[in-house]
């Protein structure tokens, strides 16, 4: 579903990204900072080789204290690598840990792995639906 999520992501004009008057109060920078985090989390939960990551340890990650072009263009990059990363991470998933029990979540691994797997959908349709201008007419 990264393949969805990334176009979305670059299709909106930079001066929309960190725009807060939305349905729901969310920027499009921080929901891609979300999809990042939780991306990460997910292929270190698998075993996988998870990408350097240089953003806050959280379920919803501060924007960068200087959200320029610059800063943009590296998340959007990080969020490619990652991308990569989680699909390699799912294709070497031992299915013997599917039902393996993370008690601090309340969940198993496999319950994980499926959300993971929906998550940048998910993510693309909130920020289709968050009225931003630039995306009223798409």
């Amino acid at each position: 579903m990264g393949k969805a999520f990334l176009p979305c992501v670059e299709a909106i004009p930079f001066e929309d990204l960190t725009g807060t008057a939305t349905y729901e109060g969310y920027t499009a920078w921080g929901v891609a900072l979300h999809v990042l985090y939780h991306k990460w989390a997910a292929i270190n939960l698998a075993g996988g080789k998870a990408p350097a990551y240089n953003y806050e340890e959280a379920d919803w990650p501060k924007l960068p204290a200087k959200p320029d072009k610059v800063a943009w263009t590296s998340l959007v990059e990080d969020l490619k690598v990652m991308q990569k990363a989680w699909l390699a991470a799912l294709g070497a998933f031992p299915m013997s840990r599917w039902d393996e029990s993370i008690p601090a979540w309340g969940c198993t691994v496999g319950q994980v792995m499926d959300c993971i797997a929906l998550h940048d959908l998910y993510h693309a349709a909130m920020i289709r639906n968050m009225g931003l201008k630039s995306l009223k007419s798409k």
